[in-house]
């Protein structure tokens, strides 16, 4: 997984004098750590070292060594050195063991006259040795052999070797046994036990040395052979105390202990056994209950709240990924406060504020603020701003399990871009504490001391009129944007995290250092990368282009020029919509996108998706008449025109306007621009009593010198005569 991106095809490999300076490097010491290799005088960068690594061009001990910590993972001149330099075990040799056994193995060494000779490699017939002066001989195997039974050799040392069975001592128990160690390296002065514990543990390393084991797991405490091992229940009445568990204990009635007990009593009884005490059943019941057994009499939750808390994402994995931009979590939030439209101080509601967090750094790498609830456009305009502020896209994302996640389009758009989505187990917040935890720290270190928030709405019965949030509201969406950005990026950011040692901010960027950059991985925040994060046009995200009438999209028909290319003619295409802009969807034509435009909507400014629903169902409920008639779609175009919104559609048309201008300030809203809407009213001064539709329109000289116009007339408003 570390080097999962250096695998890439678009991933540069290692430049050819980079590559000899490293070879130099590791040539002179033999072995060097990756943080002293990215350090001073070597100064290599861990892309480059990344990369070397998964190219086999530098050697690695990956199955001992972890490429995340870089202060404890080393680069190897050879495998040859690595496999020597790979452990050691302090294990006793058995007396007389140098005349008999002879091991031809690396690191063996043995004495052939007055010269001392240690095995480097081992082949099929041949034994290349080292002498005490650096130089190398080598040797037969089958005269190895000779010369060790005629005593011409000597062993000396044993090769170091790794074979004791650690399945046997526990953790408690080593680290017991290194404790008693060390006590005996203290002296009989400093021992904190008596001589006679002191003695015993010297008998007992001299007796296993003796026989070639380990002198450390001679100390080994043997607490779990103590005691009377004979049982003192027959299998009779061990039979039944199980069956006792299983049938009644085990059950969803969640029968007590002493309930249990007399149906065992009963059980006991019927078969003539004497039966077990009280406690006794309680300490069978204790000894076996697993969280499996809490489940099946309390449910899920119950047995969730008692569970062993693990703070991992999955169990081959570290608790928050090894670096940066592995894991990042994404979730959403109402936020206690109430929000004011800029024109107007009618209240708007409280906002919902999605979050990105970088699981490993805590760094908060994205956010996105609207009135709208969460939704796929939620999630695809917080990858706009991720993709804005760092130019990529994380490994991972961790999401939970609402329906704006559930997506096939939004999996299609990760996997299409080499990211992963991993879904939270369902019921389990824990998984998310490292995004839960942070929205509470944004409201009760900012959002909570703002003006108009509504903490005291805990408590809805206590609070009286004059105090409800809404009478003190007076933050806007954009002034709000700026204040979380603000806390996010600069106050948050420079802040000590105790979880971590440091701040999200340097903790983001040693990582970046240490593990590499990634610059494979870059995406640049273009209009092809804003098409692709716009929702298709329905699940298939297919439509049939018409010659005459384009692609159809939201019971509408959008045209661009392109569509009149007979070859076109009912073939299904990708069809993705602008959420920011009602009037626009973009068609995928020989291998670019098209920009469509419906005749309907063009010169009503820029209306957003949930804007032209509402203003459909509130013409539909006033009508009666479908939108799907073509009369119906042209008296649409004059009830927008015309229509003054009130009421909740009205607070809802100022949310829109809200949301639209803060992100068209910021270039993450509609991909092409929008001809703002000007009202049309009759001139006192003019000579005729009434002005043709035809003479409304705007003219075409007007609208290609208008600075937000970014397309010739001709191509927003073709054929403008149909209508």
């Amino acid at each position: 997984m570390h080097l999962a991106d250096y695998f890439h095809p678009a991933t540069e490999p290692v430049p050819a004098h980079e590559l000899t300076r490293l070879n130099l490097a590791l040539k002179e010491h033999g072995a060097l750590y990756i943080a002293e290799l990215c350090g001073v005088p070597f100064g290599f960068s861990a892309d480059t070292l990344n990369k070397a690594i998964a190219d086999n061009q530098a050697v690695a001990d990956l199955d001992r060594e972890s490429l995340s910590d870089i202060r404890r993972c080393r680069l190897y001149r050879d495998t040859t050195l690595r496999d020597f330099m790979a452990g050691e075990s302090r294990v006793g040799t058995v007396p007389g063991l140098a005349a008999f056994a002879l091991d031809i193995a690396e690191g063996a060494q043995f004495i052939y006259g007055r010269q001392e000779l240690t095995m480097l490699l081992i082949g099929e017939k041949e034994v290349i040795c080292s002498r005490q002066d650096g130089s190398t001989i080598t040797l037969n195997q089958q005269w190895l052999k000779d010369a060790h039974q005629s005593g011409q050799i000597t062993a000396l040392k044993p090769p170091d070797t790794n074979c004791l069975d650690w399945n046997r001592v526990g953790e408690s128990e080593l680290r017991e046994a290194i404790g008693r160690q060390a006590i005996l390296d203290a002296g009989p002065s400093a021992a904190t036990v008596t001589d006679r514990t002191l003695r015993r543990w010297e008998r007992r390393q001299q007796a296993v040395l003796a026989s070639g084991g380990n002198e450390v797991l001679a100390l080994v405490p043997h607490t779990n052979k103590r005691g009377n091992r004979t049982a003192r229940l027959s299998d009779e009445q061990l039979a039944l105390i199980d069956e006792n568990i299983n049938k009644h204990w085990r059950s969803h009635e969640a029968k007590n202990y002493k309930h249990c007990h007399r149906l065992l009593v009963v059980a006991c009884a019927d078969a003539g056994v004497r039966p077990p005490s009280y406690p006794t059943l309680i300490s069978f019941i204790r000894t076996q209950e697993t969280n499996h057994d809490v489940r099946i009499r309390h449910g899920k939750r119950m047995a969730y709240q008692q569970d062993t808390y693990v703070d991992v994402l999955y169990a081959d994995t570290p608790p928050h990924g090894s670096r940066p931009l592995q894991y990042v979590h994404i979730d959403h939030t109402q936020i206690d406060i109430e929000l004011i439209p800029s024109r107007t101080g009618k209240p708007l509601g409280r906002p919902w504020l999605s979050l990105a967090i970088d699981a490993w750094s805590r760094r908060i790498v994205a956010f996105y603020l609207t009135f709208d609830p969460p939704s796929y456009h939620s999630v695809m305009m917080v990858m706009r701003d991720l993709v804005g502020r760092f130019g990529r896209l994380p490994e991972f994302i961790v999401v939970d399990n609402g329906k704006d996640f559930m997506s096939e389009a939004f999996e299609s758009f990760l996997i299409a871009l080499g990211t992963h989505l991993r879904f939270r187990p369902a019921g389990q917040p824990r998984h998310g504490a490292v995004l839960e935890r942070l929205f509470g720290r944004a409201h009760t270190e900012y959002i909570h001391n703002l003006a108009g928030n509504t903490k005291a709405t805990k408590n809805v019965r206590m609070t009286t009129g004059k105090h409800l949030p809404v009478n003190f509201a007076e933050w806007t969406l954009e002034a709000m944007y700026a204040g979380i950005q603000h806390w996010a990026m600069e106050y948050y950011d420079a802040e000590y995290h105790a979880a971590i040692d440091d701040t999200p901010r340097d903790a983001f960027n040693r990582g970046l250092r240490e593990s590499g950059a990634r610059p494979q991985r870059q995406i640049l925040l273009n209009r092809d990368f804003l098409i692709a994060t716009c929702p298709p046009a329905d699940r298939t995200g297919q439509r049939q282009i018409h010659s005459q009438n384009g692609v159809k999209v939201n019971s509408q028909f959008h045209w661009a020029p392109e569509f009149q290319d007979p070859r076109l003619q009912g073939k299904s295409v990708p069809v993705r919509y602008d959420p920011w802009d009602a009037s626009s969807v973009y068609v995928r034509i020989n291998d670019r996108w098209v920009h469509a435009v419906c005749r309907k909507l063009i010169g009503l400014g820029q209306l957003t998706e949930l804007e032209r629903r509402a203003l459909t169902e509130e013409y539909t409920h006033r009508s009666g008449h479908p939108i799907s008639d073509e009369k119906s779609a042209q008296r649409l175009r004059e009830f927008v025109q015309t229509f003054t919104p009130d009421g909740a559609l009205a607070i809802e048309m100022d949310r829109q306007s809200e949301n639209k201008t803060l992100y068209n300030g910021l270039q993450l809203a509609s991909i092409s621009p929008v001809v703002p809407l000007k009202e049309r009213r009759l001139s006192k001064e003019t000579s005729r009593p009434a002005e043709s539709a035809a003479d409304n329109r705007p003219s075409a000289t007007a609208l290609s010198s208008d600075p937000l116009s970014e397309t010739p007339a001709t191509e927003i408003f073709p054929d403008f005569d149909t209508f």
